[in-house]
């Protein structure tokens, strides 16, 4: 068998696609198939990267040997990953809940059922679509999904930590803690997404720099010159009738910025480490 046919062989039994593996490696899709064609061989890292993903020796992978006294009790995976048959099961959780709630209370009973499941529903839908740091981004979800609900039904927002200063019993001091809690949370999500990503072997050249840290100058200039413009002093006239357009608009800055700054950052560690 040659090491073509052997990561093709290893590939299916892991069910992954040419693409699956090729962002595993951080290579084209193409690289792959060129592998698998024996058109060409992978580098030496990228062996060892594929014998860690397969779960076998570097000997294994390139002479298709093993041990003697190793016997293989190695069960074959499905070819469905486990992901998509979680995703299926969220998804098929969120949909009976729906039409229950439909059931019990009609089109208001299926708006209940929604708001109530989106969380599983987003979730579900990650699983089956996303094949790389799904766990990551189901959590990146769920945290949009509280925070959203938290400033839409109770209108708590991170921001409300720069009064703590002046805070007092009358404004609530649960409000104050839960808006201390979604802060820490954030710099907790942030910091383990700059850790996943900063480990990538794809250089960034100083041109790709340069455009993260414009990015983040300009959604950042967004923030500082929103409060003069036109749109927010109309929506301050009409904030009774326009509060949720107005924390829309917040909300949507709010996590352009945290994008901005963790891209910014994962990029200057990578061209840092060139």
């Amino acid at each position: 068998m040659t090491l073509g046919e052997k990561i093709y062989e290893l590939r299916n039994d892991k069910g992954f696609s040419q693409g699956d593996l090729a962002e595993k490696l951080d290579v084209s899709r193409q690289s792959v198939s060129k592998w698998e064609n024996n058109s060409a061989v992978p580098d030496i890292e990228k062996l060892i990267k594929l014998s860690e993903i397969f779960n076998i020796t570097l000997d294994e992978l390139v002479k298709n040997e093993k041990k003697e006294n190793e016997k293989s009790d190695y069960v074959k995976i499905p070819s469905i990953q486990t992901r998509k048959i979680v995703g299926t099961i969220l998804l098929c959780t969120a949909v009976c809940a729906c039409l229950l709630l439909m059931a019990t209370n009609s089109i208001s009973g299926l708006i209940v059922g929604v708001m109530l499941s989106s969380p599983v529903i987003v979730c579900g839908t990650i699983c089956l679509t996303v094949s790389k740091h799904t766990v990551l981004w189901c959590s990146w979800a769920i945290y949009a999904l509280i925070d959203l609900f938290l400033l839409y039904a109770t209108g708590i927002r991170r921001a409300s930590i720069l009064h703590t200063h002046i805070w007092t019993s009358s404004m609530n001091y649960t409000r104050l803690i839960m808006a201390w809690v979604l802060f820490i949370v954030l710099i907790i999500m942030m910091s383990i997404t700059i850790y996943i990503f900063q480990k990538t072997s794809t250089k960034v050249s100083k041109n790709q720099l340069i455009k993260a840290l414009v990015f983040v100058a300009i959604v950042e200039l967004i923030n500082m010159i929103f409060p003069y413009t036109p749109i927010n002093k109309y929506l301050m006239n009409n904030i009774m009738s326009l509060t949720w357009l107005y924390n829309t608009i917040m909300f949507i800055i709010s996590y352009l910025r945290i994008i901005s700054i963790s891209i910014a950052i994962i990029f200057l560690i990578r061209y840092l480490k060139k």
